[in-house]
């Protein structure tokens, strides 16, 4: 029976690693659900910030798309900010040819002085 090198197997594994991007790395780990975390720290972490009402199905990626949107409804300056970065991230401050319909506007804020 020949001996494993686990030595030489954890620097072929370092090496392979290094090649990989910070980047790529971390969309591996956005596409995991929880369930393939179960039993982590984080696992624990992520179903107490949610009050356990969180499906073992839900995906890193959406577990942070939730949290974002569970900051922008708490208001104060983390929600502004929150807010902010949504609109960062669909692009919606980005485009500068957008249709504003200022009766639409009018409409909406009459009243409020």
């Amino acid at each position: 029976m020949a001996k494993i090198d686990y030595d030489r197997l954890y620097k072929e594994e370092a090496a392979n690693l290094a090649k990989i991007s910070y980047n790529n790395r971390l969309k591996v780990w956005l596409g995991r659900s929880l369930k393939d975390i179960a039993g982590s720290e984080l696992y624990g972490l992520i179903k107490e910030a949610f009050n356990g009402n969180i499906s073992d199905d839900t995906t890193l990626d959406e577990v942070r798309i939730q949290t974002l949107i569970k900051n922008m409804l708490r208001g104060g300056t983390a929600g502004i900010k929150a807010i902010e970065l949504t609109y960062k991230i669909d692009g919606t401050l980005n485009n500068i040819e957008a249709d504003v319909d200022l009766d639409e506007i009018e409409e909406s804020t009459e009243g409020i002085k």
